[in-house]
């Protein structure tokens, strides 16, 4: 890897897209791997790659982590070891909003459900979305709808606790990224697809926007989900047909193999996210067949689902 001065064209390494040689970001830093200390990342025809976390700054998955009270960027780079599946954080943000992403593989994921509420994402795919209470809201929305938020000390997981840095980053974003709710929204669900063993680490963001914040954070290892024989869309209620197989990602304290409300319901084991909806069931009416007993269902537009009617 090459020593010297190089410029980035996003907050972070991980974040960014290319490395240069100028401020100006005109010229292609050369094709080859680089580093700021936490992970490492290949430039090839200009464009950064998938990246791999230092050894000694990755967490492994099944951690549950609190993530320091007061603003800022709170990094976590999980290692995934072997296993393949879908790769779950469960994160609660408590009372006062916080924002949440993760990045692998060059991939933002940041569709989040909450148990209480269910659907509560931003839009946009690289943007965090912002959970919370309303009450304690701090002007997230008008703050990104202004041109966001600079100048923010970014912190990074130790294993044990956050250390500061010594970078400072910026966030960006708009009104749609903020989803805040009357009651706290509990541990909201987000997914990571893995489709095959890999030794990349999976990134996890919370953006403490508010001045005094904290979050936990419970992290799943990757695993196959559970099958779950549905009917088609629009079956009648209660159908004897059973044709696909569809699979629920459990909320926290959920049951794989049993869906339930406000879970996200995906099309195969991975919770890949390709092909129609993100690789989530097509909104609609279905009758699912667990081991509890027929039941009928709806999915949202946006695969979550919004209702559960045992069938007699």
């Amino acid at each position: 890897m090459p020593s010297g001065t190089f410029y980035i064209d996003g907050a972070t390494l991980a974040t960014a897209t290319s490395v240069y040689v100028d401020a100006a970001l005109t010229t292609f830093a050369p094709d080859t791997f680089y580093s700021d200390g936490t992970i490492v990342r290949e430039q090839v025809g200009g464009r950064l790659v998938s990246f791999i976390m230092c050894p000694a700054c990755t967490v492994p998955c099944g951690s549950g982590i609190t993530t320091t009270s007061g603003e800022g960027i709170y990094s976590v780079n999980v290692g995934i070891g072997t296993s393949v599946g879908c790769f779950i954080i469960y994160f609660d943000p408590g009372n006062i909003p916080d924002g949440v992403r993760a990045i692998y593989d060059g991939d933002y994921f940041n569709n989040l459900t909450s148990p209480t509420y269910g659907y509560l994402s931003s839009g946009v795919a690289s943007n965090f979305s912002y959970v919370g209470r309303t009450s304690d809201d701090c002007g997230i929305a008008a703050a990104l709808t202004g041109g966001g938020y600079s100048g923010l000390n970014e912190y990074n997981f130790n294993g044990t606790t956050f250390d500061l840095t010594g970078t400072t980053g910026s966030v960006t974003g708009d009104s749609g990224d903020v989803n805040l709710t009357v009651a706290t929204p509990g541990y909201c669900t987000l997914y990571v697809p893995v489709l095959t063993p890999t030794t990349e680490s999976i990134l996890l963001e919370v953006f403490g926007v508010c001045p005094t914040t904290s979050g936990n954070i419970e992290i799943v290892c990757p695993t196959l989900l559970t099958g779950v024989p549905t009917s088609n869309a629009g079956a009648a209620s209660c159908s004897s047909s059973f044709p696909n197989t569809y699979y629920n990602v459990p909320n926290r304290g959920g049951t794989a193999g049993e869906p339930a409300l406000h879970e996200f319901f995906v099309l195969d084991e991975y919770a890949s996210d390709t092909g129609v909806n993100n690789g989530r069931v097509a909104g609609g009416n279905y009758t699912i067949n667990p081991p509890s007993g027929k039941k009928d269902i709806i999915v949202s537009p946006n695969g979550i689902i919004t209702s559960i009617t045992a069938c007699p």
